[in-house]
């Protein structure tokens, strides 16, 4: 019989080695990821620099006002 303030979840399996920390930080950088576009990865191989590739295509929601 197991109790419910046990190591395990309802299917049994032992969560006392999960660091919830970690998932939580890999779930946040998927769900912020930025995912490019096919202008930006041209601009990405002619200039072999993401870094500038990516301040020069703006996105539309940065050029209103």
């Amino acid at each position: 019989m197991t109790h419910p303030n046990d190591d395990a979840d309802s299917a049994g399996v032992d969560l006392a080695g999960v660091d919830l920390n970690r998932v939580w930080t890999g779930v946040a950088a998927e769900v912020w990821r930025w995912h490019t576009g096919r202008i930006e990865r041209t601009a990405t191989r002619l200039l072999r620099s993401p870094g500038l590739a990516r301040t020069l295509v703006i996105p539309p929601s940065l050029m209103l006002p």
